[in-house]
C-alpha cells in the first residue's frame, strides 16, 4: 500500500468515529474494559443504548452499525471494544485534542545542574519545560524560552493532575524510562525497533549567549531515538539512555544520585571525549571527579574502562 492509499483508508476509518453519539459508544465501552484484562466484558445493546443516552432506537442502531467491524465486535450477548477503538479513546482522554492547557512557571526544589540556581517547570500545550533563570540553559531553539534544560512531553490532563514538584519528578523518570526502552530497541508507544544517531558537534564551542551556536545546545554529544514504525523519538544525553545498564547504574549510586533528576544532571557534568583509536568506542565520559570512566559506542553499548564493574 503506497502512502496516498494509506492515507485515504485512514481518512475513512476516522471518519467512521466522527460523532458524539460514537465516540460516546466507544467511551461506554471503553469503561467496561477490565485492565489489565485484553478481553473486555459484554455490553448488552439495551444498556449500551441506555448510557449512551440515545433515546432514537434507529439512530442509536445507525451509528453503532457504522463502528461494528473495525472498533466493536458484535459477540453472543451485545458489544465488546476492539483496540482501534481503545486507541481513540485514549486519545480523547489524554486531552491533546480537546484542551488547550498553558501552565506558567511554578518553582520546584530542584537546583540547575549548569549554574545550580532554583528552577521553575511550565507547560506549553505538549510539553513540561524545565527553566533556570539564571543560566542559558542546555539547548537553544526559538520554540523553547531561554534556561531551558528539559522539554518533556505530557498530555495535558496529566499535568492538571500533578502539582509542580510532583510533575517535575514523574516527567523526568517518565523521560528516564521512554530514554531506555528505546536505547533498548522498543518503542514504549507502539513496540516498534528504534534508529539510534549518536551526534558529535565537530565545532563545538560555546558562545557568549553559553550554547553552542552549531549544535544549538551545551553539550556537544546527543543521541536522537525514533522509532521506525511510528516515529516517537526521544533526545538525551547518551549515558541518560543507559541508566539500566549495570555499570552507569553503579556509577550513579557511587555518585549519590537517587532520582532521575540527579542522575541527568549528574550524567550532563561528565566531561566527554571522542576516542581516536578505530577499534575502540567512539566517547568517552569521564566522572567530575575522575573516579569513573566509561565508553559508549554509536549503538549506545556500553564499556566501562575503570571505576566500576564490568557486570
Amino acid at each position: 500500500m503506497d502512502d496516498g492509499d494509506e492515507l485515504s483508508q485512514a481518512a475513512e476509518v476516522l471518519s467512521f468515529v466522527g460523532d458524539p453519539i460514537r465516540l460516546g459508544i466507544l467511551s461506554t465501552l471503553y469503561d467496561a474494559s477490565s485492565f489489565p484484562d485484553p478481553q473486555p466484558r459484554v455490553i448488552s445493546y439495551t444498556d449500551l443504548q441506555e448510557a449512551v443516552n440515545v433515546e432514537d432506537s434507529g439512530r442509536f442502531n445507525y451509528h453503532l452499525t457504522k463502528l461494528t467491524g473495525l472498533f466493536v465486535k458484535s459477540v453472543d450477548g451485545g458489544y465488546r471494544l476492539r483496540d482501534p477503538g481503545k486507541e481513540i479513546v485514549r486519545i480523547l482522554r489524554r486531552g491533546t485534542l480537546t484542551d488547550d492547557l498553558q501552565l506558567d512557571r511554578r518553582p520546584v526544589d530542584a537546583a540547575c545542574y549548569r549554574c545550580g540556581a532554583d528552577l521553575t517547570v511550565s507547560y506549553n500545550g505538549t510539553r513540561v519545560l524545565t527553566i533556570c533563570g539564571a543560566c542559558p540553559g542546555s539547548v537553544s531553539l526559538d520554540a523553547l524560552p531561554r534556561g531551558t534544560l528539559t522539554a518533556v512531553s505530557a498530555s495535558p490532563r496529566a499535568v492538571k493532575r500533578r502539582e509542580p514538584n510532583e510533575l517535575h519528578r514523574i516527567v523526568h523518570e517518565s523521560f528516564q524510562r521512554v530514554s531506555e526502552s528505546m536505547a533498548d530497541d522498543i518503542c514504549p508507544e507502539c513496540r516498534g525497533s528504534v534508529s539510534k544517531n549518536l551526534r558529535i558537534c565537530g565545532s563545538h564551542d560555546l558562545g557568549d549567549d553559553g550554547v553552542c551556536p552549531h549544535c544549538d545546545r551545551w553539550s556537544g554529544l546527543a543521541v536522537d531515538l525514533e522509532c521506525d514504525v511510528c516515529g516517537r523519538g526521544s533526545v538525551c544525553q547518551p549515558l541518560f539512555a543507559r541508566m539500566d545498564h549495570p555499570a552507569v547504574a553503579e556509577a550513579m549510586r557511587q555518585g549519590d544520585a537517587t532520582t532521575a533528576w540527579e542522575r541527568l544532571g549528574w550524567i550532563c557534568n561528565w566531561e566527554a571525549e571522542i576516542v581516536e583509536t578505530p577499534a575502540a568506542p567512539p566517547v568517552r565520559f569521564t566522572s567530575p571527579d575522575g573516579a569513573i570512566a566509561l565508553r559508549v559506542d554509536a549503538d549506545l553499548d556500553v564499556t566501562p574502562e575503570y571505576g566500576v564493574r564490568a557486570d
